[in-house]
C-alpha cells in the first residue's frame, strides 16, 4: 500500500500520527552510488572505504522554512545519529534546542545556529512541555527501548557523545 499523506488515507496527513521507518544510512548511500553507476572510482584496492566526500557535503537551507520540525526525543534514543543520517542523507544540516560546543566542533554546525532561525532541516530537542511542543510546526519523534536510552545517556554523560563511560563509573 502506497502512502501519500492524504486526508483520505489511513497512514497519514494533518492531524494523524504516522510510523515510518526509515533506513538513512541505506538513503544515503543510494545518493552517493548514483554518482558513479559503474563503480566509485576513487575505492581503488579497498572497496570498503569510500575517499569521495560530496555525500558529506551540509549546508544550511538555502530558504528559510517557515515550518519548525522537532527531532524531539528523551536522551540517550539516537537523536545525534539521527542527526548525522538526516544530514547525511539531505545535506542539509540540522539545528538543536540547545548549543553544545563539542558536537559544533565534531561537524554539527546547525548547532550554533538558533533553533528558530529556520536554516535548518530540523531542530533536535528532549523538551516535552506543551510551550516548548507548540513552538514546533511538525515533529519527529524518535523512540528506544527505555533500557538502552538510559545505557547510551550514561554513556554520553560521562564519556561524551561518541564515547562510553569509565568503568569506574559503572561501579556504583
Amino acid at each position: 500500500m502506497e502512502c501519500k499523506g492524504e486526508r483520505s488515507s489511513t497512514c497519514g496527513g494533518a492531524n494523524r500520527l504516522s510510523i515510518y521507518r526509515l533506513e538513512l544510512a541505506q538513503e544515503s548511500a543510494r545518493r552517493c552510488e548514483s554518482m558513479f553507476p559503474d563503480g566509485d572510482p576513487t575505492l581503488g584496492s579497498n572497496p570498503g572505504v569510500a575517499t569521495d566526500n560530496r555525500c558529506m557535503d551540509r549546508r544550511f537551507l538555502p530558504m528559510r522554512s517557515k515550518q519548525l520540525v522537532a527531532l524531539a526525543s528523551f536522551p540517550g534514543a539516537g537523536n545525534t545519529w539521527a542527526r548525522h543520517l538526516i544530514e547525511l542523507a539531505t545535506g542539509f544540516y540540522t539545528g538543536s534546542y540547545y548549543f553544545d560546543g563539542s558536537l559544533y566542533n565534531k561537524g554539527f554546525k546547525g548547532e550554533r545556529d538558533h533553533w528558530r532561525s529556520g536554516r535548518t532541516i530540523c531542530i533536535k530537542t528532549h523538551e516535552s512541555g506543551q510551550k516548548e511542543i507548540e513552538a514546533f510546526d511538525a515533529a519527529i519523534l524518535l523512540i528506544r527501548n527505555p533500557y538502552k536510552a538510559l545505557m547510551a545517556e550514561f554513556n554520553r554523560k560521562y564519556g561524551g557523545h561518541i564515547g562510553f563511560a569509565a568503568h569506574a563509573h559503572w561501579r556504583g
